[in-house]
């Protein structure tokens, strides 16, 4: 996440993006670090550790689903179809035979799939989060971004800190089996 920081913090700079006013708006940004940055990223980590890399992989792609549902939810200009009805519910459906739930003979682990929804689900709703919320502040991309991160890495580090903080992190994290 750092090294992911860091260019973005120095274009930002460059290009003058951060204002000391958008500190008002600091709780949007406190909202989509965590959504889109930390427990995206932490969910994501922690369900690719325990399942198999293309199981992983398909099970992300429900991020496009959860946004939809969440942009149903909140957003009120965003309309429903029978079309789209359809699609999510397929989509769902082809989430739960990646995940095959009924079968215990297979090693597809059932806590990593809940991870990797969790995942999906924290972005996808971010998303609708940053259109309802951010979109309106008119505030340039580069410094969401920046704002986004370093908060994002804040609460990572945090995470990582020593008794008596918060400690997401008993996992031990690697990718695929």
């Amino acid at each position: 996440m750092l090294f992911g920081l860091v260019p973005v913090v120095i274009y930002a700079a460059m290009t003058k993006a951060i204002k000391l006013r958008h500190v008002k708006h600091i709780h949007h940004f406190v909202v989509m670090s965590l959504l889109a940055t930390a427990i995206y990223l932490y969910a994501f980590a922690a369900g690719t550790s325990l399942l198999e890399s293309g199981i992983a992989g398909a099970l992300s792609g429900a991020i496009p689903l959860f946004s939809f549902v969440a942009a149903v939810v909140f957003l009120k200009d965003e309309s429903i179809n029978p079309v789209r009805v359809f699609g999510v519910v397929l989509g769902f459906a082809g989430v739960v035979l990646v995940a095959r739930p009924w079968d215990t003979s297979t090693s597809i682990d059932l806590v990593g799939v809940g991870y990797m929804m969790a995942g999906s689900l924290s972005v996808g709703v971010s998303f609708v989060y940053a259109k309802k919320f951010l979109v309106p502040l008119k505030i340039a991309p580069a410094a969401l971004t920046t704002y986004q991160m370093a908060l994002g890495l804040g609460f990572w580090l945090w995470s990582r800190a020593p008794r008596g903080w918060l400690r997401w992190g008993r996992i031990p994290v690697r990718c695929g089996r």
